[in-house]
């Protein structure tokens, strides 16, 4: 059920901040991601049949949810159309599932990778450096992809409808298992 949750809540966030055409902008950048099993965290298998670049982090919680919450999540086929009704559940749920009291780290124990607990976090994870993709990119090239990712961040976080954290990893990050 947890995985079940996330690729809901992950669908419909993914269309309320309309990430399709980030990544289509990010790949007609030249901004590759990374598609290797080896490279990836489970969040990121679970949400990469959806989205190539993007994952939600967040643990979740469902067992916060009410009777009637899980029976409800149980019933719901996470490839289900998202209509009003799974909606209306998501955006009455998320909050208590996503949600925790205390911030945590999505990495190593630095600014760059905590998060306060009342965040949906997504993680972004994009070939940087070229070695994924055997395409070695020189600096300038690595410059002006991270600039371009940065200005995606930007644009995400600073959303006014959600409060939103992006943390960006590139195919050196090893596998992050909470």
């Amino acid at each position: 059920m947890i995985d079940n949750y996330r690729i809901l809540f992950f669908r419909y966030l993914y269309e309320k901040l309309n990430l399709q055409e980030i990544e289509d902008y990010l790949e007609k950048n030249n901004i590759n991601y990374i598609d290797n099993d080896n490279l990836m965290c489970n969040e990121e298998k679970i949400c990469f049949h959806y989205s190539k670049y993007f994952y939600l982090l967040n643990d979740i919680n469902f067992e916060l949810l009410n009777s009637e919450g899980i029976a409800y999540l149980k019933s719901i086929n996470k490839d289900s159309f998202l209509d009003s009704n799974i909606i209306n559940f998501l955006e009455s749920t998320y909050k208590r599932v996503l949600f925790n009291n205390f911030g945590k780290y999505y990495g190593p124990h630095s600014d760059q990778y905590y998060v306060n607990g009342d965040y949906i976090v997504l993680g972004i994870k994009f070939d940087e450096l070229g070695f994924a993709s055997r395409n070695i990119k020189t600096r300038k090239e690595i410059e002006n992809n991270n600039n371009i990712v940065d200005s995606i961040i930007s644009k995400i976080e600073n959303n006014l409808n959600y409060k939103i954290k992006i943390i960006k990893y590139n195919e050196l990050f090893e596998k992050h298992n909470g």
